[in-house]
């Protein structure tokens, strides 16, 4: 299984399940929108989940 992210819309980025943690720090405060994927072995993706989030 992968995990797929994306965040705001910006081209997404993949990881492995062994190494699902990313290193990422916002440009400017405001309002994020962080996106994730999984993906099984066999090709499925199922729904996304979103994670909404204020960095002040």
């Amino acid at each position: 299984m992968s995990y797929t992210y994306s965040f705001n819309g910006d081209p997404e980025f993949a990881v492995a399940h062994h190494a699902a943690s990313i290193d990422w720090a916002p440009a400017s405060h405001g309002f994020y929108d962080l996106q994730v994927h999984a993906t099984t072995r066999t090709g499925i993706r199922p729904a996304a989940y979103d994670y909404f989030f204020t960095v002040n």
